[in-house]
Order: C-alpha cells, then sequence, then structure tokens
C-alpha cells in the first residue's frame, strides 16, 4: 500500500471579487513558504490577473503553490459572457446572479 505524504496541503477558492484575491494571494505565498502545498482554484480571467506573480513565485521561490483554473458558467446561469469577476459585472441587478447562481 502507497504511504500517504504527511505534507498539508489546502484548497483555497476566493469569492470572485478583486478586493478578495489579492488578501488571497498573500495567504497563499504565507502558507507556502511555510511549506504548505496551496492548490489556489480560480476561473481563467481571474487566473490572467495574477498568474504573473504566481508564476514568478514558483519559478524563483520554488513555493508549491497549484493554480487550477476551472470555468466559470456565465451564459448558463443567466451573465454576460466572460462575467467571472464581480468587478465584470456590467450592473447591480446581476450582483445577486452572480453570488447565488
Amino acid at each position: 500500500m502507497a504511504s500517504l505524504s504527511k505534507q498539508l496541503h489546502f484548497v483555497l477558492i476566493p469569492l470572485m471579487a478583486q478586493g478578495h484575491m489579492i488578501p488571497m494571494i498573500d495567504m497563499v505565498r504565507l502558507l507556502t513558504s511555510r511549506g504548505v502545498i496551496v492548490s489556489l482554484v480560480t476561473t481563467p480571467l481571474n487566473a490572467s490577473r495574477f498568474s504573473t506573480i504566481i508564476d514568478r513565485d514558483v519559478n524563483s521561490s520554488g513555493l508549491p503553490i497549484r493554480l487550477v483554473q476551472i470555468p466559470f458558467p456565465c451564459q448558463e446561469v443567466g451573465l454576460p459572457l466572460d462575467c467571472e469577476n464581480l468587478d465584470i459585472v456590467p450592473s447591480r441587478d446581476y450582483s445577486e446572479t452572480f453570488i447565488l447562481d
């Protein structure tokens, strides 16, 4: 039977709003600098906003950060195409749909 690694691995899923993403990146850096593996789950659009920072941390410092991108079903829930972050929501009328659906 394979042995299980005793290294901690956190999976973080931030609220998709810019004010939540920045502190989440700080938390990821803090955890990984202490030897914890962190998988940050986000959408492709949100990942594009900070992937350069994550890549630099991984490549230069060897921090164990995994950026996991999953598609956000904007149109399936009645949001405009590429509406993957609260700061992109075209009007407050969509905010509830964005958060609840």
